[in-house]
């Protein structure tokens, strides 16, 4: 497949979860999905693509975790609170989405400040939930060295934001 309406009619909807759920923030997360599809057009006329879903969403985390650094280093301007869409759900209790928003702030920051590699080996396998294989394979490096850099990235995640929110649950053995 390397006709991109093709690409992006089948690959949208991963790209914008991702970039979403990583910035919160509709602005930065629209300006994320269009670079994303940017270098994904460079990227098709090439032909070598084998798993643009994978491939596109490693760009798109790669890109939204630069707007994070971008922000919490003050080089952008801050955004007003409403320009923030919150992720709830109507049984959660008020107290809960405070809490879970503060946490997810909490995070953000802790990502951003970890090296590029980390928080997107961190990212790709807790949140998108790509296997060590796939992951290995998008970031050009061994399969062991993804497990590293995750197993770093929840280290200093869990330096950041204490004992109080527990371990990182390690990733199941998968089957090859």
């Amino acid at each position: 497949m390397s006709d991109l309406n093709e690409i992006v009619a089948a690959h949208s909807d991963a790209v914008w979860r991702t970039v979403y759920r990583l910035l919160n923030d509709r602005d930065d997360a629209l300006d994320c999905y269009q670079e994303t599809f940017l270098a994904a057009q460079q990227l098709a006329t090439s032909g070598r693509v084998q798993h643009w879903r994978t491939l596109l969403v490693r760009i798109a985390t790669r890109r939204a975790i630069d707007r994070l650094r971008q922000r919490y280093r003050g080089e952008e301007t801050q955004h007003s609170a409403q320009d923030r869409l919150p992720e709830r759900t109507a049984t959660t209790s008020p107290d809960a989405r405070v809490e879970a928003d503060e946490l997810r702030e909490q995070v953000r920051r802790a990502l951003a400040n970890l090296p590029e590699q980390q928080a997107e080996a961190f990212w790709l396998r807790h949140l998108e939930q790509m296997s060590a294989e796939a992951i290995a394979e998008q970031m050009g490096i061994e399969r062991g060295h993804v497990r590293v850099l995750v197993h770093r990235a929840a280290v200093g995640l869990r330096a950041t934001l204490g004992p109080t929110y527990g371990p990182v649950p390690e990733p199941e053995e998968e089957r090859t």
